[in-house]
């Protein structure tokens, strides 16, 4: 944010900063596309030995082919809890993501230079605090302290109930508050990192096999309210500068916060869920020679 400020500060305007960006983007879909593969066993860089250890570990073949379990899937009140968590996730993160720069400049009269750089503040806080939550997460689940359904639902709770107590705070100060106000976003975009040790990572605790497909799920039909509160706000603010306006904005992100949250402390799980063991359609049939040459393989990589 604070490059995307000093670009749409110059003389060009806002729209180098979308092809600046665009970019890195098809950058990394090239160095993507010839280094990324679709398994181990498909990786053309990839040693015998080291397949053969992944393999084992993930217990996992090239020909293992796994039957979705879609209707136990969406039958799931763990897996509606994540994605109920995520739809709050995504309102509230969206409504602080594209409103922030709006905020700062039409209410607090911050100039469009200073704007990209403390906008910048808010995930900075989050980048450094989603080591520290990460971090305390293991170190609790690990110890023994607490189980890891109650880390994700503890984690979860900070990560979006702080950031509603900031927003409801940040409505009711006062417009000469500029120092203030740029500390209560800092808060409500930095202590939101605390979701990534909660329900982010839930769909591995829930089904390792399918927690691609469970995230898809969730991070999909979830993105609609990265698109719809955006339009609340469009609809709701019609003069940017109206301090009570942004208010009621704040409210309305608070409110889906706790929300989403209360549905994922009390549906969540942190259990693997049971159709997450299905038997796959290559178990049934894989030989035993294979599975012994598998371990060979992998008992001389551990002896090693």
């Amino acid at each position: 944010m604070p490059v995307t400020g000093f670009i749409a500060a110059s003389h060009f305007g806002w729209p180098p900063s979308f092809y600046f960006f665009g970019g890195l983007g098809y950058t990394w879909m090239l160095v993507w596309c010839f280094l990324g593969a679709d398994s181990p066993a498909q990786h053309p860089k990839i040693s015998k030995e080291e397949r053969s250890y992944i393999e084992r570990t993930l217990n996992t073949t090239q020909n293992q082919v796994a039957e979705t379990p879609w209707r136990s899937i969406f039958c799931s009140l763990p897996v509606w809890a994540f994605i109920v968590a995520m739809f709050g996730q995504n309102w509230g993160y969206s409504t602080l993501m594209t409103e922030i720069p709006s905020y700062l400049n039409k209410v607090m009269g911050i100039d469009m230079r200073s704007n990209g750089m403390l906008s910048a503040a808010p995930y900075l806080a989050s980048f450094v605090f989603s080591f520290i939550f990460g971090i305390l997460s293991d170190y609790l689940i690990n110890r023994g302290c607490i189980s890891r359904g109650t880390a994700r639902k503890i984690f979860n709770s900070l990560g979006t109930c702080v950031p509603a107590a900031a927003l409801v705070s940040l409505g009711f100060l006062d417009a000469e508050a500029t120092v203030l106000s740029e500390a209560m976003l800092i808060v409500a975009v930095g202590v939101n990192a605390a979701c990534f040790v909660g329900f982010q990572v839930n769909p591995v605790d829930l089904a390792p096999r399918y927690a691609g497909i469970v995230m898809g799920i969730g991070n999909g039909s979830s993105n609609v309210f990265s698109i719809i509160a955006p339009l609340i706000v469009h609809f709701l603010v019609t003069d940017e500068g109206d301090k009570s306006q942004w208010r009621t904005i704040f409210m309305i992100a608070s409110a889906v916060y706790v929300s989403a949250n209360l549905f994922f402390v009390f549906c969540s799980s942190g259990e693997v869920q049971p159709w997450n063991d299905r038997v796959t359609i290559d178990d049934k049939h894989r030989s035993p020679s294979s599975t012994s040459e598998t371990d060979s393989t992998t008992n001389k990589i551990d002896m090693q």
